[in-house]
């Protein structure tokens, strides 16, 4: 989806963001317990920018959006021996990295 089409379908992503974002504080509130998101692309920042004026102040401050030198911001909350692999730790377990994993390989 390029960035105009994107755009051009902001009030209806931010009407379903509003109702999803609802629906997990209401009945899900505090099964996260942190949540970092590392490399997201420049889009990814202008869509958080927006997406996180619908979330409750406490689920906002759980998220960290992490750029490219992720690893040390990581390193200061997670041991190197526990950081999986492929984020730049030793931690060699086997993990599902979710349905978009082969994207990004």
């Amino acid at each position: 989806m390029n960035f105009t089409t994107l755009f051009s379908k902001r009030n209806e992503i931010q009407q379903f963001m509003k109702i999803a974002s609802s629906i997990a504080q209401d009945n899900y509130p505090e099964i996260m317990g942190r949540l970092f998101v590392v490399n997201a692309p420049f889009l990814f920042h202008m869509l958080w920018g927006i997406v996180k004026g619908f979330l409750d102040e406490k689920t906002v401050k759980k998220i960290s959006i992490i750029g490219g030198s992720y690893k040390k911001d990581l390193l200061k909350l997670i041991d190197e021996d526990q950081l999986p692999v492929f984020l730049g730790g030793k931690n060699e377990v086997s993990i599902q990295r979710g349905i978009f994993a082969d994207a990004f390989e």
